[in-house]
């Protein structure tokens, strides 16, 4: 609400400070995407149940267990889209023109929930990937590959290149925890099909670019 030349106007966009912006990231990777975020007792997971309650919107199909896995994966999917919106990376793009000082980018973004989200296989020994974390690192993987492949105008140009960026980090990890001894069936198969598609996304970019 401020005019021009009213006493101790202020400037009509101000970016949020780099420090806060990179501590809102930090704490939403903590405590969703840390590999330790999501641990439940057994004994409590065996005590729930899902509403009973029958009408004609119900399905007969509802099953008798608590549905966890798909309550995280929506938890996670909607702060991995909210986090990855084109909008967003755009916008962090152009703040980096308005900031006076330090600028949280994009770059470092993705990077942080590359390094999070992969853990299992940083360093020179992987680690088996539970079942909350495998189905986070599709949901990471599909993000990044959409970004990198759409067509769409208002996917920033840098959001591509930074996406294919970390699919190929990622791919460097595979090559790395494939073939190492300690790692379940589980992991092998959830790397190995992980491999698979990052590769069809990166050859499938390459034909799109050749066309155009």
């Amino acid at each position: 609400r401020d005019h021009k030349g009213d006493p101790n106007q202020r400037m009509p966009f101000t970016p949020v400070p780099a420090a806060e912006q990179r501590e809102a990231v930090e704490f939403i990777v903590s405590q969703a995407f840390v590999e330790n975020a999501f641990e439940f007792d057994a004994a409590l997971l065996a005590k729930l149940a899902p509403n009973r309650w029958g009408d004609w919107s119900s399905s007969s199909r509802t099953p008798v267990d608590f549905p966890v896995h798909s309550l995280v994966e929506q938890i996670q999917g909607i702060l991995l889209a909210q986090l990855m919106s084109p909008v967003r990376v755009q916008r962090m793009i152009d703040n980096e023109l308005m900031m006076t000082g330090e600028a949280y980018t994009a770059a470092e973004m993705f990077n942080e929930l590359t390094t999070a989200t992969w853990s299992e296989l940083a360093g020179s020994r992987a680690r088996p990937v539970n079942s909350f974390r495998r189905n986070l690192q599709r949901m990471y993987t599909t993000e990044l590959i959409d970004l990198m492949l759409s067509d769409a105008p208002d996917v920033p140009e840098d959001a591509r290149s930074l996406s294919r960026l970390q699919l190929k980090r990622i791919s460097g990890q595979i090559d790395g925890a494939l073939g190492q001894d300690g790692l379940d069936d589980f992991t092998v198969a959830h790397i190995d099909e992980t491999q698979a598609r990052i590769q069809r996304a990166l050859n499938a970019q390459v034909s799109l670019e050749a066309q155009n």
